[in-house]
């Protein structure tokens, strides 16, 4: 097998499908080689496609690691070619010196081929992790949640609540990209095939969610659903979306819309998503970069017990002065008992870390002492040095 003026011509070209997805990679590609026909013209379209993700790889990677690993990587994501490889198709083969030639021309999402390998774990998702656990709802009444879904890859499927998924992730996908927001890519089918049996449920409990969540990793929850719903004699698409932490379980938005539908014909509900999308995007956006700029995401919850003869006054005074702890954001009771309570605080720190921040805390009429302290626990021993707040 040769190949021999080989021809590489990058073009960026201005097709992008929003404003913050990255414009498409048009290439154009000299093969040579050594086969004939209909065997000549596919083994140029093998070539190319690998020799054009080769050099996509470096721009992403970096050329120093992208020697390192590509060698590992190439055949897992040459498989998963069609997810990034949008469009090929080559010239008539032509005996010439040398060999057969095929002129190979290409458009690559750049976009597309960086999830690849950002599902490989070679590149840092570089900021927030979101998940979304979205159901779909399509005009026959149909539900689709890709947790449960252990089929192929959907994109190469024609059924209306796959396509509504993967329209509506990768309109997400795109807007977030530009708020530094990584979206995890259920589209893949190696992504759904990895999903633990005790999460492929049709109906995920909050406190399920919450640890699938922190089982993938992921900072923030996008759960709810979009639907096609009968509401009186028409229809309507209906987005009932919530934004949340994965660790905390804290809400940081919602978004509800509703919108006139004219048929639940599949093409008439994609060109409503089309419009529609953008704006229930722009909303999200807005309300986690709010949550971005006030500091309050990947919040951790370390559970803070306190020991000792309290009475409910003396709690309620010792929580509030606790609460000011500089490095707790939120202090909520969770457990009273006979000799204690239980708080679970909201904090950027672990449970060590909590520790040193209360020994550095004076708390006037209270003798603190730090009994233990983990990752995800603190305990306190408690005393009141005065009984004027017993009362």
């Amino acid at each position: 097998m040769s190949s021999k003026g080989f021809l590489i011509i990058l073009i960026l070209t201005l097709i992008s499908a929003t404003s913050h997805a990255r414009e498409l990679t048009d290439i154009s590609m000299d093969i040579t080689t050594d086969k004939m026909g209909a065997e000549a013209k596919q083994e140029a379209f093998d070539q190319a496609t690998e020799q054009a993700t080769q050099k996509l790889t470096e721009e992403l990677l970096g050329a120093e690691k992208a020697a390192k690993y590509w060698p590992g990587i190439k055949t897992k994501i040459l498989k998963n070619s069609t997810r990034y490889v949008l469009f090929i198709k080559g010239s008539p083969p032509q005996a010439g010196q040398g060999g057969t030639h095929v002129t190979v021309m290409m458009r690559l999402s750049t976009d597309n081929l960086e999830t690849l390998l950002r599902d490989e774990g070679l590149l840092n998702s570089g900021g927030v992790r979101l998940l979304p656990l979205i159901e779909i709802v399509d005009g026959r009444g149909q539900h689709y949640m890709w947790w449960t879904d252990a089929s192929g890859d959907p994109g190469k499927s024609s059924t209306p609540k796959q396509d509504m998924f993967k329209k509506f992730h990768d309109q997400l996908a795109s807007k977030f990209k530009s708020k530094n927001v990584y979206v995890l890519d259920p589209t893949s089918a190696s992504f759904r095939m990895n999903v633990p049996a005790a999460y492929r449920l049709e109906t995920l409990r909050r406190d399920d969610q919450t640890l699938f969540a922190q089982y993938l990793k992921a900072d923030i929850v996008l759960s709810g659903k979009v639907a096609v719903e009968r509401a009186g004699d028409g229809l309507k698409l209906n987005y009932d979306l919530q934004l949340w932490q994965a660790k905390s379980g804290r809400g940081v938005g919602e978004v509800q819309r509703m919108e006139n539908l004219t048929s639940d014909n599949p093409k008439v509900v994609q060109a409503l998503l089309e419009q529609t999308d953008k704006k229930v995007m722009d909303e999200l956006a807005t309300r986690l970069g709010d949550a971005l700029a006030s500091g309050n995401l990947n919040l951790n919850l370390v559970k803070v017990s306190i020991r000792g003869t309290l009475s409910y006054s003396q709690q309620s005074e010792f929580k509030k002065l606790l609460g000011q702890v500089r490095e707790i954001r939120v202090l909520k009771e969770r457990l009273f008992e006979p000799g204690g309570v239980t708080f679970e605080a909201e904090t950027q720190a672990n449970g060590q870390d909590l520790a040193k921040a209360v020994e550095r805390t004076k708390f006037p009429q209270y003798a603190v002492q730090v009994d233990s302290a983990q990752d995800d626990s603190l305990a306190l021993s408690v005393k009141a040095l005065s009984s004027s707040s017993a009362q």
